[in-house]
């Protein structure tokens, strides 16, 4: 479990440096990990840090579909503090996508 969150920490130390290549690996590789442990409330917080990596690449899509999960598995197990961490994500995303909307809009005008 150690190692789980340890890749999760390097994820958001990495994403807030701007590494997000290698934050998006570390992130991926804590999934892994939690999923294969079946350690739900890992998984949640790998997630919501996978989430806010994509996110920062260009990948609403992909970082909805990971906050959407991370919100899911939260509220099963009861973790206000990961449930609150994605619905975060998923504002962000939402502004994200509102933002672009807007632009192509303006655009065709």
């Amino acid at each position: 479990r150690l190692l789980i969150e340890v890749r999760i920490r390097r994820a958001e130390i990495g994403r807030a440096l701007g590494h997000h290549a290698q934050a998006k690996a570390d992130a991926e590789a804590a999934l892994t990990l939690a999923r294969s442990m079946a350690h739900r409330s890992a998984m949640a917080r790998a997630l919501v840090a996978l989430g806010g990596v994509v996110a920062m690449q260009g990948d609403p899509l992909h970082a909805r579909a990971h906050f959407e999960e991370a919100e899911q598995l939260a509220r099963m197990i009861g973790e206000p503090q990961t449930l609150t961490a994605a619905a975060e994500g998923l504002a962000k995303v939402a502004l994200l996508e509102r933002r672009a909307l807007t632009i192509v809009q303006s655009s065709d005008r």
